[in-house]
């Protein structure tokens, strides 16, 4: 059962660093088929929680204690955010590259206002570099465990109705506002694990119902994805939390991808492959390393003239196998601590 979820793990890190990486790609593909692309690639994160959670039921429920859980989660994902993310935001605290409005407070308060609190500011947010937002949030998402084991234990209309709501919720609310919310994320997010644990306890049933329907869930995907494009929409919605807009069309779009690849790589259970293992063993690392390389290719502007769609799968492809090189070198060159520093 894991094994198709590594699949689905090792897919689930490309999507994320393929999304990120058409920010270096704006001019890449603007016909209308470009742009369902880019809707289809967007919002990989939705099916990174979605497998946190099916994993969560499936491996530690019942199997792991929760400060077991949270101290392999500490040492995996929280040490290594420390460790990378303390350079970049010294740096802008220490050179003044305020590079979200508010974070820094007028010069002159004293140390502690003038470096600690916009320090903290930045790490409890994620805000000093792509994708780092990522990590306070999921950090809570785990700290909030036994909730999700109250969840489990609820009868299956129970869980329904608290699934169905929280989907209400996360439709009319959307994504932060440059994902700076954390709690907003959370609450934006917190369907989508529920909803992988959901999908574990029921699996048997949902690979008996699916099992051949692929097809119909990836038509269903392309086209809420194309309808996106049509309504004049690319990419995730983002909006403050009690504003109404419109609905969030990327969050059911993703739902439905969710399905399709449990589904999909359920048929491959018994399939075995080093690279695609190799990868999903290294995502978080790779989620870690490859937002320094956008940031700073995006600054020397160093793709321009590089915008078509083959020249976008070579630069993923390279992105990747760098970000893999470079944890799977970590390990074995310090395979005690590579954990505290890379997640590997």
């Amino acid at each position: 059962m894991v094994n198709s979820f590594n699949h689905f793990r090792a897919l689930a890190i490309i999507f994320i660093v393929a999304g990120h990486s058409l920010s270096l790609f704006r001019d890449m593909a603007a016909s209308e088929l470009g742009l369902i692309f880019k809707n289809l690639v967007f919002g990989g994160t939705i099916l990174f929680v979605f497998i946190s959670g099916f994993l969560y039921h499936h491996v530690f429920y019942k199997k792991t204690s929760y400060f077991d859980f949270m101290i392999k989660k500490i040492r995996n994902v929280f040490f290594p955010y420390l460790f990378f993310s303390f350079f970049p935001i010294a740096f802008y605290i220490y050179f003044s590259k305020d590079i979200n409005s508010g974070f820094y407070l007028p010069n002159g308060l004293g140390f502690f206002n003038q470096y600690v609190v916009p320090y903290f500011k930045y790490l409890l947010t994620g805000r000093f570099l792509t994708a780092y937002w990522f990590i306070p949030f999921v950090i809570l998402l785990f700290s909030l465990s036994p909730i999700y084991d109250l969840f489990i234990k609820l009868d299956i209309r129970k869980k329904a109705f608290y699934l169905i709501l929280l989907f209400f919720v996360s439709i009319l609310m959307h994504r932060p506002i440059e994902n700076i919310n954390t709690l907003q994320s959370y609450i934006y997010f917190i369907p989508v694990y529920l909803f992988g644990i959901t999908c574990s306890i029921y699996r048997d049933f949902i690979y008996d119902k699916l099992q051949g329907k692929e097809l119909f869930v990836l038509f269903v995907v392309l086209v809420i994805s194309s309808f996106q494009v049509f309504t004049g929409h690319v990419g995730s919605y983002h909006k403050a939390p009690l504003v109404f807009t419109t609905i969030d069309l990327m969050f059911i779009q993703k739902i439905f991808m969710c399905l399709f690849f449990m589904v999909l790589f359920h048929r491959y259970e018994d399939y075995n492959n080093k690279l695609i293992d190799l990868i999903a063993a290294t995502s978080f690392s790779v989620y870690f390393i490859h937002p320094f390389f956008i940031v700073l290719l995006g600054k020397l502007d160093a793709l321009t003239g590089f915008q078509s769609g083959y020249f976008f799968i070579i630069f993923v492809s390279a992105l990747m196998f760098i970000c893999v090189a470079i944890a799977f070198i970590v390990k074995y060159c310090i395979p005690k601590y590579s954990r505290f520093l890379t997640g590997f």
